[in-house]
């Protein structure tokens, strides 16, 4: 089984999450059968695609940051430079 999924923190899969809460509550026996397995398989790939498209957004937001922050330190280094250099 998956860990707990949430409906408002996966937009994407929220109707597969929906069923696959509706195939468990209608008892025991369709866990026992398997009823539920293509409903959790495919609740598990929708999870995986929606993990792979956070995970490639989260790194090209790092990567404009650090390319911002870097950018600040050079625009500072030259700073200093011309202002060691004018007292010279």
């Amino acid at each position: 089984m998956h860990p707990q999924v949430y409906e408002h923190k996966n937009v994407d899969c929220a109707h597969l999450i929906r069923q696959l809460e509706e195939c468990h509550a209608g008892g025991l026996w369709p866990k026992l059968t398997n009823q539920c397995h293509k409903l959790k398989d495919s609740l598990n790939d929708c999870l995986g695609q929606e993990f792979m498209r956070n995970r490639t957004a989260n790194t090209q937001a790092a990567r404009e940051r650090r390319r911002q922050t870097k950018k600040l330190w050079e625009d500072l280094d030259k700073e200093e430079a011309e202002l060691a250099g004018d007292k010279a």
